[in-house]
């Protein structure tokens, strides 16, 4: 007995330096491969990204690069940071480039929020002081006095969440909070400066935006603010780097924490992924045209619609707090949105994060870009591929 028990104790000898190697290649292997919903880890950038070849990623590269040539048949693709799990898989123009973002500037300035609802300075239904009086509110917060020269005062003080699922009518006539919507830059531009200057104690739009988020994520590249200084991105906005503006996907995609901690609650996050304004909300026709108050065509796709919003949000679904929620075909996933094609693009159920920048009339969409960067993973469905034919078949157009 003794003789067989020492037996198998040198067999389990002999094979420890196996086990030991095999787990050794195991750690070595990319999360990505384990999984499309990174259940067996994420990969948090730091200094800089973590690069994983594509097929390692999950990806067939010959495909991937069939995916940016049909996508490029609809005008520049601009620059494009392509993350799976956390870690950069592709990179497409130069990605290290600070441009205008546009209305990605609203999801900057939501992140922000977000934070600070996080660390409980704030709640997402605390009415907002001033919020009942656009005129005043624009001297007593430094905003252009001329833009909210004609802001309809009165009605009740509007919620955070109200700003941030564009459903305030701040500075509207006949407003209906919370059950009203429009697409109202002005407002942003109030919530966001009430934010820095009331709640968090700063005087510097970047310095709030950094402090609040990118201090805990990292940057690599300048982020600056255009001259008008409008951070809804109305004439422009703040400056980012698409691979700066990728960590805000990867925040996004592992539910608001950032190496095991957290930086915004799931909550908000879960909340902010999600259409919020109900598909029966009236929208609000006032001021349109005016698109410091009121972009028509947009405050028309932020109700929730099953089949989708077809035209100029490319089938969106609706908005949530910043986000637009991408078509049903596409799970879970969602992006914000800049004006001339510059995205945010998170897809949940793939672990995947595209960031986009670009400055054309006609471009591609979000779904665009996801369908066919889909349709290149090695698990993908023909569903995806079907998609992206369909969707590179013509360009998308945005205000």
């Amino acid at each position: 007995y003794q003789r067989r028990v020492r037996g198998i104790s040198s067999g389990f000898g002999m094979l420890r330096p196996v086990l030991l190697l095999l787990r050794l290649l195991l750690l070595l292997l990319p999360q990505q491969t384990q999984g499309g919903s990174c259940s067996s880890g994420m990969e948090f950038p730091r200094e800089t990204w973590n690069l994983v070849p594509p097929s390692q990623a999950g990806f067939d590269p010959d495909l991937l690069n069939r995916s940016w040539t049909k996508l490029a048949t609809l005008g520049p693709i601009g620059n494009v940071f392509l993350s799976r799990c956390g870690s950069l898989v592709q990179a497409v123009g130069d990605t290290s480039r600070p441009g205008l973002v546009w209305s990605l500037g609203k999801t900057l300035a939501a992140m922000a929020a977000g934070r600070l609802v996080t660390l409980n300075q704030i709640g997402l239904h605390d009415e907002l002081e001033l919020s009942d009086n656009p005129v005043l509110a624009a001297q007593e917060l430094g905003l252009d006095e001329e833009l909210f020269s004609d802001g309809v005062g009165g009605g009740r003080r509007r919620t955070l969440f109200e700003f941030l699922s564009m459903s305030s009518d701040f500075g509207l006539a006949n407003p209906e909070p919370g059950r009203s919507a429009a697409y109202n830059n002005n407002a942003v531009d109030f919530y966001a400066a009430f934010l820095q200057r009331r709640v968090a104690l700063l005087s510097d739009p970047v310095e709030f935006v950094r402090r609040m988020i990118f201090d805990h994520i990292g940057q690599e590249d300048e982020i600056t603010l255009a001259e008008a200084g409008h951070v809804s991105g109305y004439k422009g906005g703040f400056s980012a780097s698409p691979r700066d503006l990728a960590r805000i996907g990867v925040l996004l995609l592992a539910n608001g924490s950032w190496t095991n901690r957290s930086v915004i609650q799931s909550e908000f996050v879960d909340s902010a992924s999600k259409p919020q304004i109900a598909s029966d909300a009236r929208v609000n026709q006032d001021k349109v045209g005016e698109k410091w108050w009121n972009i028509g065509a947009l405050s028309g796709a932020l109700p929730f619609s099953e089949a989708g919003h077809v035209g100029q949000m490319g089938g969106d679904r609706g908005y949530g707090l910043s986000l637009w929620v991408l078509p049903e075909m596409f799970g879970r996933a969602y992006h914000a949105s800049g004006l001339y094609g510059n995205y945010v693009i998170v897809d949940p159920e793939n672990g995947l994060v595209v960031a986009t920048q670009n400055h054309a009339d006609k471009h591609p969409s979000a779904a665009a870009y996801l369908a066919c960067i889909r349709s290149a993973l090695m698990n993908g469905s023909q569903s995806d591929g079907a998609m992206c034919d369909q969707l590179t078949a013509r360009p998308h157009e945005r205000e």
